[in-house]
């Protein structure tokens, strides 16, 4: 939202979070779903009917969102990050995050 609307606020919340690292997340995933089958699924689960269309749905934040974690200008903040393939089958998906998550706990 910063980068689209030029609120040029990120600069100063990464060095706040950088000289106070309690606040900086241990864990990040990112679940990448192109956002045609995002609009897809939304539409089969009949969440077009009941759901108001807002800044979440907007292609313009979806590409910045994407990017931001896809393909960084520069690293996000968080101690570990992860992004994983949400565009195929859903129990794949559920299994990929399963170990992700066993892995950062074991550790």
């Amino acid at each position: 939202m910063d980068e689209m609307h030029g609120f040029g606020v990120v600069p100063e919340l990464r060095r706040r979070v950088q000289d106070l690292p309690h606040l900086q997340p241990h864990h990040t995933l990112y679940l990448d779903v192109a956002p045609e089958l995002l609009h897809l699924r939304r539409k089969a689960a009949g969440h077009h009917e009941v759901e108001p269309e807002y800044f979440l749905h907007d292609p313009a934040f979806l590409s910045y969102f994407r990017d931001y974690f896809c393909r960084p200008a520069r690293r996000p903040v968080g101690r570990e990050m992860a992004v994983a393939d949400g565009d195929g089958d859903r129990q794949e998906t559920a299994a990929v995050v399963q170990a992700l998550f066993a892995y950062w706990a074991g550790r």
